[in-house]
């Protein structure tokens, strides 16, 4: 008793999207992480204060950084599709 699965040739853009969407996730991480010791936030604070941000460049671009790498989160799903995942990079890009 054997079993055979079969695999469509379209199954590569499931491969590429949950490639994207990991590597895009994790470059938001390092990007925010890399902001945040710039602008000296220590954890857990999510955010620098709005009268920081408003004193300090660094605590504003923390904050933009921040919020653009929560915004992918709450975005990506399992249904995304590659140009999603690299249109929230631009975005990110964007945002800082």
């Amino acid at each position: 008793m054997s079993t055979q699965i079969t695999i469509p040739s379209e199954y590569g853009y499931v491969l590429l999207t949950a490639y994207l969407s990991t590597t895009v996730g994790y470059w938001h991480m390092l990007r925010t992480g890399s902001y945040r010791r710039a602008a000296k936030v220590p954890y857990p604070n999510a955010y620098a204060t709005a009268a920081e941000a408003k004193e300090s460049k660094d605590k504003y671009l923390f904050n933009c950084a921040q919020r653009s790498h929560v915004q992918f989160l709450e975005v990506i799903t399992p249904i995304s599709n590659p140009v999603q995942t690299t249109q929230r990079q631009q975005v990110h890009w964007g945002y800082t």
